[in-house]
């Protein structure tokens, strides 16, 4: 009895011994990771070529190295320039004067009632009748408009990507959200203003969301995706998919993001640079 306690007692300790070298090897780990990511980071000119060299150097990179360079990367005075270019859609000095702050939408009492509130923040907002959904995108695509209001998601349904497709087909974003519910409180709708633009600012701000979607062939990159969300810092809050139209055996996967008061450059940079398929969707406050 006394032997086999022994015996137990000697396993338990080449455990704990064991576990306290993994976490030192980890520990190890990760200095040799910051001391690469800031070597290659000094070394090249441009993101790209930091990106590659890093993936090359580093071996079989996983997400939390990769998600560590672009943190370094972000936080680099020296690329600061290069990264609003790179993650910034559309061009807000494009919408004309007679654009400007004009709303388009489908004209009815509740969509009155939302483009009211849009209206009491974005001051000095004019109203543009649309004849269908389709039509107040369009006028936004073809600079008749700023923005446009959209529903994208309601509590029977949830996300509603018939919008997100249309949002896609014209290149639109979202720029904020506002929730409608019903008197009784039984139903509710959550309408987004969305434009041509997108800018993510460098630091991040309490209530954030952050939309964006990704074209793969499969599901097997999802928690990839999750991993990242992690590693900076925020919280997968939903996941949804749909064919790709014309491309049946490739799918595209929405994803929204809580960044938890995090920044939303250094999750941008990482899709950018590790999927060909990734676009944002939206950034806004709830």
């Amino acid at each position: 009895m006394a032997e086999g306690n022994r015996a137990l007692d000697t396993v338990s300790e080449n455990i704990r011994i064991l576990d306290r070298r993994a976490e030192m090897t980890e520990k190890q780990s990760d200095i040799c990771v910051e001391q690469l990511c800031r070597l290659v980071k000094d070394e090249n000119d441009d993101i790209y070529s930091v990106w590659e060299n890093f993936c090359e150097r580093a071996g079989k990179a996983d997400v939390a190295h990769k998600a560590a360079l672009c943190r370094h990367i972000c936080e680099s005075p020296r690329y600061s320039a290069a990264l609003i270019d790179m993650l910034a859609y559309g061009d807000a000095e494009d919408v004309s004067a007679a654009a400007s702050r004009r709303i388009a939408y489908v004209r009815n009492k509740r969509n009155d009632k939302i483009f009211l509130d849009f209206s009491d923040r974005i001051k000095g907002a004019r109203a543009h009748y649309a004849t269908s959904f389709s039509d107040a995108c369009e006028a936004v695509f073809n600079g008749t408009c700023e923005y446009c209001i959209l529903p994208v998601e309601n509590g029977r349904d949830g996300k509603l990507y018939s919008f997100y497709s249309m949002m896609d087909r014209y290149e639109l974003k979202i720029v904020q959200i506002i929730r409608e519910d019903s008197e009784d409180g039984s139903e509710s709708i959550i309408f987004a203003l969305v434009g041509k633009t997108l800018s993510l600012p460098i630091k991040g701000g309490r209530g954030q969301m952050f939309e964006l979607s990704v074209i793969h062939e499969s599901a097997d990159f999802v928690a990839d995706v999750i991993a990242a969300v992690n590693s900076f810092g925020g919280r997968l809050k939903d996941v949804g998919t749909q064919p790709v139209q014309y491309d049946e055996p490739r799918r595209k996967f929405y994803f929204t993001v809580d960044l938890n008061g995090a920044s939303a450059m250094p999750l941008a940079l990482y899709m950018t640079l590790e999927y060909a398929g990734y676009a944002p969707m939206g950034l806004y406050t709830v």
